[in-house]
């Protein structure tokens, strides 16, 4: 059932289907709520934490002046490990901080206090720390930076990523899982 439901929430990401998502995310914690933590799990997290990306009344960590994406970025930096393509890494890396602070600016919410904790809990890409501090104190929402880390170029990536780790998930799993889909849509 684990299974299922990880393959599940798999599907609604890559569909953008937040509802769905939702609906197979409350399904899957309770299901591995009593499990140690492994990769299906920090997966779980990681996409829960990007589809709730833009609403900042949404908290994951204990501390409410952490925000989804910031918390994304922090589970990245223990997923990245696992994943064998560097320059993804570093995009997405980039990409989870830039989101962070980008949706602060577009919010009108604190995006220094933003930046400052990315500073602080996270490895700040070479370069990086500059041109986002910038940013911030320029409150520049257009600026190249923010605006070539949009959401659609976020999402990009993203997906990449997500493919990396749906290739990892073993084949009559998937077939168990299609098998079912086929089985509702029949009926």
């Amino acid at each position: 059932m684990t299974d299922f439901l990880f393959l599940s929430l798999c599907r609604n990401f890559k569909e953008r289907n937040l509802d769905e998502f939702n609906k197979n995310l409350s399904s899957f914690e309770a299901h591995t709520d009593d499990l140690p933590p492994n990769e299906k799990i920090l997966v779980s997290a990681f996409l829960a934490r990007v589809m709730h990306g833009q609403m900042l009344d949404v908290f994951f960590e204990e501390d409410e002046k952490v925000f989804p994406l910031m918390s994304a970025a922090k589970i990245w930096s223990e997923l990245k490990e696992k994943v064998e393509d560097e320059s993804l890494v570093e995009n997405m890396s980039i990409l989870l901080i830039v989101q962070s602070v980008a949706v602060c600016l577009e919010n009108g919410s604190n995006a220094s206090r933003v930046f400052q904790w990315c500073e602080k809990n996270l490895d700040f890409p070479s370069g990086l720390r500059i041109k986002l501090a910038t940013v911030v104190t320029q409150k520049d929402n257009y600026h190249s930076l923010i605006r070539s880390s949009a959401t659609t170029a976020f999402w990009r990536p993203l997906r990449y990523s997500w493919m990396h780790f749906w290739k990892r998930i073993p084949l009559i799993i998937f077939l168990r899982l299609f098998k079912q889909t086929a089985d509702v849509t029949d009926c």
